[in-house]
């Protein structure tokens, strides 16, 4: 049984070394190491291709999480009124008391939590207090740790570019 399962290597490493020897009727062996070549380098350009696609599109979506908390930094602090009726009651809203005075409150969007009401709801419709994520995979957009990811998009880039040059050359070399 031993001697049957080398027998079987030796029959399959037979075969395959015949078709960089058997030719086609076109005169070419069946398989060539410039073939393999060819067909290692075109599946690395098509990876490589996806990947900068891949990291093309992540940047413009970190980009764009960046200009939007940049732009959200710039607008002014939201205001609200506030203002109390002849009953009594504090009504709270972002126009000012078109019956009277109002009080103008600032309001500073780093203090605010908001927490959702569970407790008004029936327990069938409570829902999970878990942020969503989001299409890039972020649960939490903080500008540092963006502008971390894009930096490191673009090492990668670069690391993706250096080895390409060196596949290049080396493939040059055996040419």
């Amino acid at each position: 049984m031993k001697y049957a399962s080398y027998f079987f290597i030796l029959l399959m490493l037979v075969a395959v070394a015949s078709l960089f020897m058997l030719k086609r009727p076109d005169g070419k062996t069946w398989l060539s190491f410039s073939a393999l070549s060819e067909s290692s380098q075109q599946m690395f350009d098509e990876q490589l291709h996806t990947l900068k696609q891949s990291s093309a599109t992540l940047l413009e979506q970190a980009k764009s999480v960046v200009d939007s908390n940049d732009n959200s930094a710039q607008q002014p602090n939201p205001t609200i009124y506030s203002w109390q009726d002849a009953q009594g009651v504090w009504h709270y809203s972002d126009r000012p008391n078109p019956a009277g005075p109002s009080q103008t409150l600032e309001l500073d969007p780093s203090r605010i939590t908001v927490i959702p009401a569970e407790s008004q709801l029936p327990a069938a419709q409570v829902k999970s207090s878990t942020p969503a994520k989001s299409d890039i995979g972020l649960t939490t957009l903080n500008p540092q740790a963006i502008k971390q990811t894009l930096q490191d998009a673009k090492n990668v880039q670069q690391l993706m570019d250096e080895r390409q040059k060196q596949i290049e050359e080396q493939l040059e070399k055996h040419h």
